[in-house]
């Protein structure tokens, strides 16, 4: 999806102009149809359900990869260093907030409420839990965008019409380029092939619990 929709998400988002601005619809549509299906995932009671869920998931998500390009229009240049030291601390805090408070509960059980429970939902488990906070995160976040953040109007590139091969043309025909698409894609690859099946190789294969993996990234998250 990153290839056939938050690429296209970007070039499109060059190309547009709306009263909510040229990124920030993306962003919108992409944030609360991914914040929804944060919602919706952990009560998908069949793996064929589950499966598109998880499509339907990064399709949203790929829609709002306009984000970088925002940020660059956003955040006057003088500030950009202070803008991205303040992402860093929050993304590490995401990931504190992750691993310490909700990974590491995320096999346990407790009694639902009564107005659930009346819904047919008795018990709620740590993993709800923790998609259900990232789906109200991700909502604060579309709050973000549309009370807060503002585009100046600019006139959309010109050129032809939007068709599969002109996009092609438009991203990939220049050679100065493929070096830089090479730095992005290796790491990319990388976790792939890693980044997946971490989780899996430190609870199935070295019988790790949950709790003892997240007190294992604590040292490493403070550090970063």
């Amino acid at each position: 999806f990153n290839f056939l929709v938050g690429a296209v998400a970007n070039y499109l988002s060059d190309r547009i102009w709306t009263r909510w601005g040229r990124r920030r619809p993306f962003l919108i549509v992409g944030g609360l149809g991914a914040s929804l299906m944060l919602f919706v995932l952990p009560l998908l009671p069949t793996f064929p359900l589950l499966v598109a869920g998880i499509v339907l998931y990064q399709f949203f998500v790929d829609v709002a990869t306009p984000l970088e390009p925002l940020v660059m229009e956003v955040v006057p240049p003088p500030q950009r260093g202070r803008a991205q030291a303040l992402r860093m601390v929050l993304q590490g805090l995401s990931v504190f907030y992750f691993y310490n408070l909700m990974f590491a509960h995320f096999d346990e059980v407790h009694e639902a409420p009564a107005w659930l429970a009346s819904l047919g939902l008795e018990t709620i488990t740590g993993e709800m839990l923790t998609y259900w906070a990232g789906g109200v995160l991700a909502l604060g976040v579309v709050a973000i965008w549309v009370v807060l953040v503002r585009e100046t109007p600019v006139a959309p590139v010109e050129g032809p019409a939007f068709t599969p091969l002109g996009f092609l043309r438009d991203v990939f025909a220049d050679r100065r380029s493929w070096f830089i698409y090479l730095l992005f894609v290796a790491p990319t690859f990388v976790h792939a092939v890693w980044g997946q099946f971490q989780p899996l190789l430190m609870t199935e294969q070295f019988g790790y619990s949950k709790g003892v993996v997240a007190a294992m990234a604590l040292p490493g998250t403070v550090l970063s």
